[in-house]
C-alpha cells in the first residue's frame, strides 16, 4: 500500500531544505534569518502533519464497535461535518482544533496505528523535546502575530527550543516509519 503520493514527498522534501537553508544561515544570530528557520520548520511541521494523517487514514481500519476509531477516522480527516436546522449532515470544512493538539493526535495515532508499543509513544510525549515544540509554537505565533518590536525578535533559546522540536518529530517520524517497513517486510 502506497502510504504517500510523489507530491507529497515532494512537498516534504522541499520544505526540509527550506530548514536545512535557514539553518546553514541562522549561526550568525541575523533575525532575518532566525525568523525565517522558525516560519520554515512550522511550515514543514503543518505540512508534514498533513501528509501523516492521510496515511494514517489509509492505515486506520473503521470498528462499528469501537466508537473511538470512528472518532480517530473523522478527526484526521480534513473536513468536519455538523447537522444543519433540518437534521442534514453538511460539510463545515476543515476543524478548527488548535495546532499542538491536533498535531500531537495525528502524531499520536500514526505511531499506534504504526505498531509503536504505549510505552514508546508515552517516552515520546514525555521528551521534553515535546515542550520545546510547545515553547516553539509561541515563538511561531509571535512572529505570526507580532502586536510590539520584541514580538519578531528570536533569541537563541527560541532557536534552540525550534530546532530541538524538529529533530524531536524527525526522530519520532523516523521510528514509526522503521515499525511500518519492518511490519511491511515480514508479510
Amino acid at each position: 500500500m502506497i502510504l504517500i503520493t510523489k507530491e507529497q514527498e515532494e512537498l516534504i522534501s522541499q520544505l526540509r531544505q527550506d530548514v536545512q537553508q535557514a539553518f546553514q544561515q541562522v549561526t550568525s544570530n541575523d533575525q532575518f534569518w532566525c525568523r525565517t528557520l522558525v516560519r520554515a520548520v512550522f511550515s514543514f511541521l503543518e505540512a508534514h502533519s498533513f501528509v501523516i494523517r492521510s496515511a494514517t487514514l489509509k492505515l486506520l481500519k473503521a470498528d462499528e464497535s469501537n466508537v473511538e476509531s470512528i472518532a480517530k477516522i473523522a478527526l484526521l480527516a480534513e473536513t468536519a461535518y455538523q447537522p444543519t436546522r433540518t437534521g442534514k449532515l453538511e460539510d463545515v470544512g476543515e476543524p478548527k482544533t488548535t495546532f499542538i493538539t491536533h498535531f500531537a493526535f495525528s502524531l499520536r495515532t500514526f505511531a499506534e496505528v504504526g505498531g509503536m508499543s504505549p510505552a514508546d509513544i508515552y517516552k515520546f510525549f514525555g521528551d521534553n523535546a515535546f515542550n520545546q515544540l510547545q515553547k516553539a509554537k509561541k515563538v511561531r505565533d509571535r512572529l505570526t502575530h507580532p502586536k510590539h518590536l520584541d514580538d519578531i525578535s528570536v533569541s537563541p533559546a527560541d532557536v534552540l527550543d525550534v530546532t530541538n522540536a524538529f529533530n524531536w518529530f524527525g526522530q519520532f517520524v523516523s521510528d514509526i516509519e522503521d515499525l511500518l517497513e519492518k511490519a511491511k517486510a515480514e508479510k
